[in-house]
């Protein structure tokens, strides 16, 4: 039973991240823990994020520009370890209450770089900075896309350029990340069974979710995003 709920959760997460280029493990890595312990989710969300990875890849890849990636990417992987290894020292309820805080943080994050139209040039300062914050988020919580997003969506051409550099990028961060936590976690009957199923709906809804981000209005979905998250939060930290 509770692997059809990981799976719903999962099949969830992926049609939002689909459809608005972010989400999946926001998500995912704020319902799973209900139902399962967090390093146990960490490898759940790093197998489907890199099944949603190729997936959008092999479906944009026309539109990818690797040169915009190499350098965020580079300094994502270099602090990955960090956030895995965050994981691997704290207790579950001390884990609860750092993404509780992180989400209402994003939520901040989010609503000022909208309210004051914020804009991020590509440079080297920049790279290391969005670069290194994910590589933390991707390794405690498998959440890739939040500081990219603002950083491909300010230097990218148009929403597939956008679209396709997001999710080659939760592919790299993805497959490393996935790559860590195999290394302290051996996958068992149940986990292997919860990813085959969690990754099966994740790519039905990348399918669906897909042909809801060439129509869907992006600013409404990420206000409604921004509004979820401190309730998230808050729950997280309190439950």
């Amino acid at each position: 039973m509770i692997i059809f709920i990981l799976a719903l959760i999962n099949t969830f997460s992926a049609f939002i991240q689909a459809a608005s280029g972010l989400g999946y493990a926001i998500f995912a890595m704020f319902f799973m823990p209900m139902f399962i312990p967090f390093q146990q989710c960490s490898v759940i969300s790093a197998a489907v994020i890199v099944v949603i990875g190729i997936q959008m890849t092999i479906s944009l890849y026309s539109h990818l520009r690797i040169k915009k990636i190499i350098l965020p990417m580079a300094f994502c992987l270099m602090t990955t370890w960090l956030g895995i290894y965050i994981i691997r020292v704290a207790d579950e309820n001390r884990m609860r209450m750092i993404m509780g805080i992180f989400l209402i943080l994003l939520a901040i994050y989010f609503y000022i770089t909208n309210k004051y139209n914020f804009r991020m040039k590509a440079g080297l300062v920049t790279a290391v900075i969005i670069g290194s914050l994910t590589g933390l988020s991707t390794g405690m919580f498998n959440i890739v896309g939040p500081f990219l997003s603002l950083y491909y969506y300010d230097n990218c051409e148009d929403n597939l350029e956008f679209k396709a550099n997001i999710e080659f990028s939760f592919l790299i961060a993805g497959i490393y990340s996935l790559s860590l936590n195999l290394i302290y976690i051996k996958p068992d009957a149940f986990l292997i069974k919860a990813i085959a199923l969690s990754a099966l709906g994740a790519v039905l809804a990348g399918i669906i979710g897909l042909h809801v981000f060439m129509k869907i209005d992006k600013v409404k979905l990420k206000y409604i995003i921004i509004s979820v998250l401190p309730v998230m939060g808050l729950i997280l930290i309190f439950k």
